[in-house]
């Protein structure tokens, strides 16, 4: 094996690793919670208690990768240029949502509907605290921290965004989720390899997750 493929199976593996560990940590979790913990709970809780367990391994991951960072020296130029962004991304996420909520095939996607109906099974806290606060540090984390940030280290800006959006799309597993995540995927990853920020990124889906509460409640 020459010195070329051992770099892209060594490049493959820090990319696949991190979102095995993921898919199992937080499927087993969420399995045995829903086993343990009595049913009238609902679905949600379970899932919040599988995204607190997952959270720490990730955490773990992303401290140990090589990764994009900013440096640490604030200017008002920085500022700026993050919070427009962000803004931006926003933006863009809610006018996909409306759009995607239109299309035809939301209807017969039953994948859709239980990934929704679980989202929907708790309390107006518990679904801030799942979907607005845990749930969009983690996959941000994991998405655009580590995927997104090993990949702009590996092969540079467009293949980071495009790639992570397109691994955040898979991991929703129907098609609307797909849809939306992939697209929305993108602005995300832009924000973060533009402003090298975990945070900026995870404000922008938090706040777009709240969007989704909000409607969702009215």
């Amino acid at each position: 094996m020459n010195n070329k493929r051992k770099l892209h199976l060594n490049r493959l593996f820090q990319i696949i690793y991190p979102l095995l560990i993921y898919a199992i940590i937080y499927q087993v979790s969420d399995g045995l919670f829903r086993l343990l913990l009595p049913k009238n709970v609902g679905d949600l809780l379970p899932l919040f208690f599988a995204a607190i367990i997952t959270f720490p391994f990730i955490i773990v991951i992303y401290k140990k990768v090589p990764t994009i960072k900013a440096d640490n020296i604030f200017s008002k130029q920085d500022a700026i240029r993050d919070l427009s962004l962000i803004l931006i991304t926003v933006v863009i996420g809610i006018i996909l949502n409306i759009l995607i909520t239109k299309l035809p095939f939301m209807a017969y996607s039953t994948t859709y509907k239980n990934a929704k109906d679980t989202l929907n099974d708790g309390s107006i806290l518990l679904k801030i605290l799942t979907t607005v606060i845990i749930v969009p540090i983690l996959e941000e984390t994991l998405y655009r921290g580590i995927i997104a940030g090993q990949l702009n280290i590996m092969y540079g800006e467009k293949i980071a965004i495009v790639l992570s959006a397109l691994l955040f799309g898979i991991m929703h597993a129907n098609i609307v989720q797909f849809t939306y995540a992939f697209l929305v995927g993108i602005p995300l990853g832009y924000t973060f390899v533009k402003t090298k920020k975990l945070w900026t990124a995870i404000l922008s889906h938090s706040i777009l997750n709240l969007f989704v509460l909000i409607v969702s409640l009215l």
